[in-house]
């Protein structure tokens, strides 16, 4: 993944959540500020994909703890900004 910005919504919008998954998994980690887009926007619609495609209840578990993690890390780079809500 290189570290351009690179935005979820065109992938999301065609549901291409395949090729979505990745640049959502890598953005929090190269650019925090940036990851509000992807993660309010279509994160939730992307996890869900990637959960159900997930046969192992144990890998599956591990990508709902994914899910509520990212969660936890719009409250710690966003606050109670009350447009991102």
């Amino acid at each position: 993944m290189s570290d351009e910005y690179q935005p979820v919504y065109p992938y999301a919008k065609v549901n291409n959540f395949q090729d979505a998954y990745p640049v959502l998994e890598d953005r929090p980690r190269r650019m925090p500020s940036c990851s509000n887009e992807g993660h309010l926007s279509h994160g939730v619609r992307i996890m869900n994909w990637k959960i159900a495609q997930e046969k192992d209840p144990a890998k599956q578990a591990a990508l709902i703890d994914e899910l509520m993690a990212s969660m936890s890390k719009r409250v710690k780079y966003f606050g109670g900004d009350s447009e991102i809500w």
